[in-house]
This record gives structure tokens, sequence and C-alpha cells, in this order.
């Protein structure tokens, strides 16, 4: 049993219309309340158990109805910045400067793909001439993949970005017609997509592989086919790449406050893991031809293959991962114009952004002594080329008859290579 103060404190702390009068009966000298909803009454002025948990039910459906419809108006109001965002998409608001600049890195490395396969399949009788030749196809195959890419992202921009839009911003479009491919897409998207909740882990095996191959392609091709100074200038970029991905790691580690990997340094890790490739795509080719030498198409595939799939993926990535960054500016600041008009703060309205959601959830599944295997062993990588670089130059003069030897047999297969192909032709 409560007093009818109690009930009248009760209904007006849940904010209820209804008002209770509170008045003293002159008989008993005790305190009643009259209502038009309220007015069975026990004999001590107070009301009974069953309509006290009427009184507070009553109070508690206002309550949630209120948070519903403060919770609809913001829905209805983030439906709004959405669509305002959707409609507004232009080539200079999801592209950017650093999208344009992307793009036009993978239009560049597109005409380099173009350029080598004509290389390689050129003679006298037409430019495939010599389609036929070992492993030829392959980088035929590799053009083909990147143009598609190229012409992707110039056609289907927009409505992809549309439609990413309406799945990840406001209350609409929720409802999905579930099939298998959709799901595996989805488990694949949300586990090792950029935003995933592993990428971080996937990243870290893409660096470790790359490493290896570069380190196996420094000891059996570069070494042997490039002066030693070229060779330093390639050791040299491996050593600076993995210096700065020490140091960030580091001040990761030890001089930040909250440990975590934001999304702008994953961002920028993957962006100079891109210029690490693209150099490795082009300089050693480059230079290979420059000293008037001649590789045989598989060790040609065997430089490029791995670069080639890294910048393919990377810039699929970071060029989506670009679009969706500068469209978050654009609904955040959407939201802080509607939060200024309201006199709100824009977390309070509606919630945190969803870079700081990616930051939470990636590091949360890329533990401490994760980052700190990464940092030692980036550390221990940069001092292995330390030593390759110090090691090879002191014995230069036995590693140059070794290495004549095996460009004599190059240039002996390549050959006899293109004999067969002529022959077939025949």
């Amino acid at each position: 049993m409560i007093s009818a103060k109690e009930v009248e404190i009760c209904v007006a702390g849940h904010g209820e219309e209804t008002t209770i009068k509170e008045y003293r009966n002159p008989w008993t000298n005790k305190e009643n309340v009259s209502s038009g909803s309220f007015e069975t009454m026990t004999g001590n002025g107070s009301l009974n158990m069953g309509e006290t948990n009427r009184v507070r039910n009553h109070g508690e459906e206002a309550t949630i109805n209120k948070k519903k419809t403060k919770r609809s108006r913001t829905s209805e109001n983030e439906n709004d910045i959405r669509d305002h965002v959707a409609d507004n998409l232009t080539c200079r608001n999801t592209f950017g400067c650093r999208g344009f600049t992307l793009y036009f890195l993978l239009v560049f490395v597109n005409v380099f793909f173009v350029i080598l396969t004509l290389l390689y399949t050129r003679n006298h009788k037409g430019l495939f001439g010599l389609i036929s030749r070992p492993w030829v196809w392959a980088f035929l195959l590799i053009t083909i993949v990147y143009t598609l890419e190229v012409l992707w992202f110039a056609i289907r921009w927009r409505s992809y970005m549309k439609s990413w839009i309406k799945r990840n911003f406001g209350t609409r479009y929720k409802i999905k017609k579930h099939n298998l491919i959709k799901d595996i897409r989805s488990m694949y998207r949300n586990n090792f997509g950029l935003n995933g909740r592993f990428y971080l882990w996937k990243l870290t095996g893409y660096e470790v592989f790359e490493n290896l191959i570069q380190y196996n392609n420094l000891r059996s091709i570069f070494l042997c086919n490039l002066p030693y100074e070229i060779t330093v200038v390639i050791c040299l970029i491996l050593i600076i790449e993995t210096g700065l991905r020490t140091l960030s790691y580091s001040k990761i580690l030890w001089f930040s406050k909250s440990g975590n990997i934001r999304v702008i340094d994953r961002d920028l890790q993957i962006m100079m893991d891109m210029f690490v490739d693209l150099f490795f795509l082009l300089f050693p080719l480059a230079m290979i031809q420059w000293y008037q030498m001649s590789l045989v198409p598989l060790v040609t595939l065997q430089i490029i293959t791995w670069p080639g799939y890294s910048l393919f993926s990377k810039f699929r990535f970071t060029l989506f991962q670009t679009f969706r960054t500068n469209i978050d500016e654009q609904i955040v600041l959407e939201q802080e114009k509607q939060s200024t008009r309201k006199l709100r703060n824009r977390k309070s309205l509606y919630g945190t952004s969803r870079p700081e959601k990616i930051e939470k959830e990636q590091n949360k599944y890329f533990p401490r002594w994760a980052k700190i295997a990464v940092c030692g062993s980036s550390f221990t990588y940069c001092i292995l080329l330390i030593v390759t670089v110090v090691l090879q130059g002191h014995s230069l003069p036995r590693a140059n008859t070794l290495c004549n030897v095996i460009r004599l047999y190059v240039i002996m297969m390549e050959g006899s290579a293109k004999n067969k192909g002529d022959e077939n032709l025949n």
C-alpha cells in the first residue's frame, strides 16, 4: 500500500498529463486523492495494490511512448539526411582529390599491363603473333581484368554508392531477400572486408607474405640481373617501408592513450603498401629494360604477379573506402547542422560515427600481443635487409660470376622458347 502523496509523485515523475488532486479529508484528517481515473479508495485514504500497479504501468507506458516518438523522429531525420546526401552525389564530393588520384593510378597501371602484354605477344606477324608462347596468356588475362575494373568504376560508382548509403544509414531498406551467395558475401564482408572485424589480421598476413616474396625476388632475380647500386635502392625502399611500419606500431603500442589502430592509420598503411607495390611493379622491369637485359615470361610474371594482384585488390578497397569516407563526412556535416538547429550535441542525437565503431570493433579482434608481434617481425625483417645488402657488397666479385652463369642459362632458355613458338606458328 502506498499513500496518495506517493501516487501523485509517481505519476508526475512519469510526465502524465492526468492530474491527481490532493486534499485532506476533514473527517479522517487524512490525505486523499481524486481523479477521473482513480476513485477507488481504501478506508485510510490510500490506493489499493491493483490501482497502484495500474498507475505505475500507465506511467511506464507513457515513458515508452515518448521514447518511441523521440526515436521515430530521429530516424525520420536520419532518413532525410541520408536521402539528401544520396540524391546529391557528384564525382567531386564522392571521389575527392584522393579518389581521382587513385583512379588515374589505376588507369596508368592498366596501360602499363597493355604495353607489357604487347611486348611479349608482338612480332613481325602481328600484335598477338607470340600469344602461344608459354605463360604469355597470363599477361593478356591480367590486362583484361584491370580493364574491367577501370570500366566498372567509371560506370557503376554512383549506383553502387547510393545502394551503400541506403544499406548503412537510416531505418528503411532493412528487409533483404537472402540467398546462399549473398550470405557468403555478407559473411566475408563482415569478417574480412576492409571494415570487417578481422581485416587487420588479413592486412598483416598480406604484408608478411609480400615481404617473403620480395625478399625471394631480391635474392633470385634482382641481385643477379641488376647492378649492385640498383639493388641497394630496392633494399632501401623495403627498409623504409618496414621501418615506418615499426615506428607506427611502436607509437600505437607505447605512446598512444587508446592503443588502437585508427581507421586513418590503417588507410595510411594501405596507401604506403600500394606505393611500394607500384614501385616493385615498375622499377625493376624498367631497370632491366634500361640495361638491355631480357627475361623469359615466367620470370617476368614472378616479378609482377604479386604487386599486380595486391594493387588490384587495394585499388578497389581504397577507392571504396575513399568514397565511404567522403560520404561519412557529408553525413556528419548534415547531422551537425541538424544538431545546431536543435541546440543539441551531435552524439546525443545520432550516436558515434561509423569510423569510430569500425575502429573499436577491429581493435577488439586484433589484441595487443598481435600488434607487438607485427612490430617485432617488421624490425627483424628490416635488420635482415640491412645484413643482406652488406653481405652482397662484401661478396660482389664471386656473386657476379655466379650471376653471369645464371644469366647465360636464362638467355638460352628464352631463345629456345622463341624458336618453339615460331615453329608452332609455321
